[in-house]
């Protein structure tokens, strides 16, 4: 647990530069690894047609991956864009969610951080805490059944980062076996996955300020 400790304290320096803007291109192809998300048309008491639920998946860009010595390091931009959710029957509306993850390890144990940013808010409804799901993909674009997620600290100005300190879990409670997020992989399958080049892809996000995100 010492180690823990320690490592926690030597890594509260979180590696990004939280100022730097990295923009989406309105022009990026949306035929990206994980395709489109299907939203759902619904319609009000009177008819009328209201706001298509659902997002568009972005490519992730920024990716690199460093191994050296037996220490990992994993860093990217995962995005969204037009996300229509809905959380406790309230609408959220942006333009885009991104978010920068950092992945890596330290003195043999995994560590982690990542910043969040929302832009254009077309709604009322405002992001407190937010809690997203990603895919573990292999450098081919094939997933790996592997599933991670992580609950960013959020910033309520629209287009700002908000800030992170790195974490260090155990390896067994790293990654998930499953969608549902059900069951962890092994700590002896998540190491040998940071021994693999691996980027995060499809960001879902399955809570809003503490409401679980539905797409009807």
């Amino acid at each position: 647990m010492r180690l823990k400790y320690l490592i926690q304290l030597l890594m509260v320096a979180f590696l990004f530069s939280c100022g730097e803007e990295t923009s989406i291109d309105p022009d990026q192809d949306m035929d990206n690894v994980g395709g489109e998300t299907e939203g759902t048309d619904n319609q009000n008491g009177d008819g009328e047609p209201e706001v298509q639920l659902g997002y568009n998946y972005l490519n992730t860009t920024d990716i690199t991956y460093t191994s050296e010595n037996s220490t990992y390091f994993f860093t990217g931009l995962v995005s969204v864009s037009d996300v229509n959710v809905k959380a406790d029957e309230k609408l959220y509306s942006f333009g885009a969610l991104k978010f920068k993850y950092q992945l890596s390890s330290f003195f043999g144990e995994p560590t982690r951080a990542g910043i969040f940013l929302w832009s254009d808010n077309n709604g009322e409804n405002e992001i407190n805490t937010i809690k997203l799901r990603f895919k573990l993909f292999n450098t081919d674009g094939t997933f790996t059944g592997v599933y991670y997620v992580y609950s960013p600290l959020v910033d309520n100005d629209d287009n700002e980062w908000s800030f992170d300190v790195t974490g260090s879990p155990d390896w067994d409670e790293f990654f998930h076996a499953n969608e549902e997020l059900s069951a962890f992989i092994s700590a002896e399958a998540a190491k040998d996955l940071y021994k693999a080049e691996f980027y995060l892809g499809e960001m879902d996000i399955i809570e809003i300020n503490g409401k679980e995100v539905t797409l009807d």
